[in-house]
């Protein structure tokens, strides 16, 4: 689902303003771009963001990396009422910490909270969605851990997507995208 959700965010990083320079699940985009920018200090991690990078994108003329970071929440029956319990860490590799840490570029986490349908019976739906945007640098790391902390409450941060939208947003991902992501 993580990929599927990778290649759906892009109309919603247009949504929310930005001009998508590369995407990683668009190969013709990624051979046809001009020399690319320095993402990092070390060769090594230039080349890993540069071909791992989810999105750069521009905004206000700065560019940005993207991660998308997808997370299933599980809605939750307490005291009597649903409560959709969501988590505020977000995992990462240890080789993502150390790239993101150090980028030359801002970093920016598109964080997605969807439904997790797979605990249910039924062909459920995804929805209700959450989104938000997190620079990484705000995150919160404790020594040993591989996840960063969010700076405040996930429903402090995100938005909710309309009812359907995040099911029309799955819907147009094709197999061929994600089939690019996994080569």
């Amino acid at each position: 689902m993580r990929l599927r959700w990778q290649v759906a965010a892009e109309p919603l990083l247009e949504k929310m303003r930005f001009q998508i320079v590369r995407a990683q699940h668009r190969r013709a985009q990624r051979e046809s771009l001009p020399p690319r920018p320095r993402l990092h200090k070390s060769q090594e991690l230039d080349d890993y963001l540069w071909r791992f990078a989810d999105y750069l994108a521009l905004r206000d003329n700065i560019l940005y990396l993207i991660d998308v970071k997808a997370q299933p929440y599980m809605p939750l029956k307490v005291a009597g009422r649903w409560d959709d319990f969501r988590s505020s860490n977000i995992s990462f590799t240890d080789r993502e910490y150390e790239a993101y840490r150090h980028a030359r570029i801002p970093v920016l986490i598109l964080l997605i909270h969807y439904r997790d349908s797979s605990a249910q019976r039924s062909s459920a739906s995804v929805e209700p969605v959450y989104y938000g945007l997190v620079p990484f640098k705000d995150l919160r790391f404790r020594p040993e851990w591989a996840s960063g902390i969010l700076p405040k409450l996930p429903e402090e941060l995100m938005q909710k997507l309309e009812d359907g939208e995040a099911e029309k947003l799955l819907r147009k991902v094709r197999r061929a995208e994600l089939v690019r992501l996994m080569l």
